[in-house]
């Protein structure tokens, strides 16, 4: 069935409205809600099933839940008083947010909506409130609600971050466009300058907890599809960051504007797809908000996306290692974007000059990375062996391979086939026996494609799960 996210709300009210009373009238058009609700949601999982894509079902879920909370409101709105009725439209304000503010729904995703209302249409927006969550619920949405004016918007977002975060990107709906522009404008107040920065390092604790919480995609047998890292939330992150940093959002400006290379937006849009339809499935399946990637699910989503077991290799294996590499996409590239507007001010490019040192005249330190010095850089990058003690000195000095370095490298090494190994073998070997970061230097060579090199059997085992030992 063809995806229509725009297939409008059967609401059959007018031709009973001289036969029913306001009680009767306002039941009916629940009802009517709850079965639009019911049926749209089905055709929208007909369409996934067929192969929609998870931004085209996310879209049709976000236009489908606009128009309930379109109708909706019209039908609370008409039952206020006739002053705070004609209020609405200049005194208050519907703002979607959350991953409904950024049309990023999933079938059974929390509705979060917040009543903005200057302090003079209080009361009116209390009425509206009270009456709209308790429709809402009724017709089957599971609705998160506030209720606040500018000024407690504001000060909500300097305490909690998460509040924040939600207001960055509210959407609005219905009601006075002024007040959610205004709202818009004292946000991004908030993080404009040096606060900037004091907002990015606060926002990267925040994530890094919920990822102590919440593990590594890459490291879990059953990941949490939105909140474990390498998850949806890195694509959040980045969103967030890039918005209070530059003043941009969407991918397609980042490329545009050069703050991501086409190369990591690619890899961001095609994990974000890949991602998304699995969470979609998981909540069609469910019924309900379901966002671990169970192992019983990996099995039955294997299938979903097409995997057929072949010898040596079977399909929930291949769906897994397909995850994992996604995963650990969104990782690499969260962690390099980070990294980037981290080093943007004025203050740290300048530090990381004044530090700045060579090392055997053919590398450079630079802010705590290493990378070839310039002249250098065509023949390490050619070379397997001079590539691999790269990374060796890194471990050996503590410290990273410069992150500018991950997207030539990963290029580079698809170049390298045919070369003898055996040399660059040794320095890996050696490499292995020396203190260092190891953990973070293998982790690396693997995402950038060079252990596959070194290793040939670590392509077929990279991102396997076990699942095949399972009895």
């Amino acid at each position: 069935m063809p995806l229509d996210p725009l297939a409008p709300l059967p609401l059959k009210l007018a031709s009973e409205a001289s036969r029913k009373t306001m009680s009767d009238l306002v039941s009916s058009h629940i009802q009517d809600a709850r079965q639009y609700l019911m049926r749209r949601r089905a055709e929208i999982g007909q369409s996934h099933a067929a192969g929609a894509t998870g931004a085209q079902v996310a879209a049709a879920l976000t236009v489908m839940t606009d128009g309930m909370v379109t109708r909706l409101t019209h039908t609370a709105v008409a039952g206020l008083t006739k002053a705070d009725a004609s209020a609405f439209e200049s005194e208050m304000a519907l703002v979607a947010l959350g991953g409904y503010g950024r049309a990023e729904l999933s079938p059974f995703s929390d509705v979060d909506l917040m009543f903005l209302y200057r302090p003079g249409a209080r009361q009116g927006a209390e009425e509206l409130c009270n009456r709209l969550v308790r429709d809402l619920w009724d017709a089957g949405l599971v609705l998160g609600s506030s209720l606040r004016t500018l000024v407690e918007c504001v000060t909500l977002a300097r305490r909690d971050l998460s509040v924040h975060t939600a207001l960055l990107e509210g959407r609005h709906i219905l009601g006075s466009s002024w007040l959610t522009g205004e709202l818009r404008e004292r946000i991004e107040r908030l993080t404009r300058g040096r606060r900037a920065d004091r907002f990015v390092e606060v926002m990267l604790l925040e994530r890094a907890a919920e990822q102590a919480r919440f593990g590594s995609s890459a490291h879990l047998l059953e990941p949490n599809l939105k909140l474990s890292k390498g998850g949806l939330r890195e694509l959040h992150l980045i969103r967030w960051i890039a918005h209070v940093r530059y003043g941009v959002a969407g991918f397609d400006r980042l490329e545009q504007e050069r703050l991501l290379s086409a190369e990591d937006a690619a890899m961001l849009a095609e994990a974000r797809e890949f991602i998304l339809r699995a969470r979609n499935d998981l909540h069609f399946k469910a019924g309900r908000a379901q966002d671990v990637l169970t192992l019983h699910e990996q099995v039955r989503l294997a299938a979903a996306f097409g995997f057929r077991d072949r010898p040596g290799l079977l399909a929930v294996e291949q769906f897994m290692q397909r995850f994992y590499r996604h995963s650990s996409a969104l990782e690499e590239v969260a962690e390099r974007f980070v990294r980037r507007c981290r080093g943007s001010s004025l203050w740290r490019r300048l530090g990381r000059f004044l530090t700045q040192r060579r090392v055997n005249g053919q590398y450079v330190v630079t802010g705590g990375a290493l990378a070839p010095v310039p002249e250098a850089r065509p023949a390490v990058l050619g070379n397997l062996e001079r590539l691999v003690s790269l990374f060796s000195l890194a471990n050996q000095m503590g410290l990273e391979v410069d992150d500018s370095l991950w997207e030539q490298i990963r290029n580079a090494v698809l170049l390298l086939d045919g070369q003898d190994a055996t040399a660059a073998r040794r320095v890996f070997l050696a490499m292995l026996a020396t203190p260092g970061h190891l953990d973070s230097t293998v982790r690396r060579l693997a995402s950038l494609g060079v252990l596959e090199k070194l290793i040939p059997e670590f392509a077929h085992a990279r991102g396997l799960t076990g699942q095949g030992l399972r009895g």
